[in-house]
């Protein structure tokens, strides 16, 4: 099935979990696989918002894991922004993450290196390699 236009708010309790924006959706029903064309993805948390771009999304629902690729980025309320050839975010976890090359620039830091994890609730990040750090300001960082 393919629907094109999608915008779709998943509800937990009555309460906003996240928003997916794409100009197409393909959903394989055996698979539960949702695979989003053009795709912006939106997270609601207490302190704020979160927002995920880019090209392709791939939502593997009975995992609650969204991949997205093809100039992926993410931008928090904070003004930093994230950018990778691809993100994951594990709802279960928590997690957002990549295995490859990332940036990360705010207005207090600016961050490089090769597989990151940010675990999201414990707001505690961890690179795997090359890690290269600019503080801009230690007022208020993170």
């Amino acid at each position: 099935m393919v629907i094109k236009g999608v915008d779709f708010t998943e509800m937990a309790q009555g309460i906003r979990q996240w928003t997916v924006k794409a100009e197409t959706l393909s959903y394989y029903k055996a698979t539960n696989l949702m695979i989003f064309d053009n795709v912006s993805v939106t997270f609601f948390s207490r302190e704020g918002e979160y927002h995920l771009t880019g090209n392709t999304g791939y939502y593997y629902k009975k995992l609650k894991k969204m991949k997205v690729m093809g100039e992926a980025e993410a931008k928090d309320f904070r003004g930093n922004i994230l950018s990778a050839p691809e993100l994951i975010y594990d709802a279960e976890a928590k997690l957002v993450s990549t295995s490859g090359p990332f940036k990360l620039t705010g207005p207090q830091l600016e961050l490089e290196g090769s597989g990151l994890s940010i675990f999201t609730e414990e707001k505690r990040l961890l690179v795997s390699h090359k890690p290269r750090l600019l503080i801009k300001s230690a007022k208020n960082l993170m």
